[in-house]
């Protein structure tokens, strides 16, 4: 079965704009931020989905002031 390169092109597309624009929030995958226990099934919904970018009230972050370091390791080519 052969890779499928464009399949994983568009889902890391999709990563990249939903943490440009908040959706995701990145500090998740850089360690930075601990992921949050499961909720109880029926409690009610929360304001904002788990992994989504958001102020220390649990809101929607509405100005994006974050400074993410990546550390390059080896080259690309």
């Amino acid at each position: 079965m052969p890779f499928d390169y464009r399949h994983l092109t568009t889902d890391l597309i999709s990563y990249t704009v939903g943490c440009t624009f908040g959706r995701w929030d990145i500090r998740f995958a850089t360690g930075e931020k601990q992921a949050p226990e499961l909720p109880d099934p029926f409690a009610p919904l929360p304001a904002c989905s788990p992994g989504m970018l958001t102020d220390k009230h649990g809101l929607p972050l509405r100005e994006t002031h974050l400074t993410i370091q990546f550390k390059l390791i080896g080259t690309v080519s």
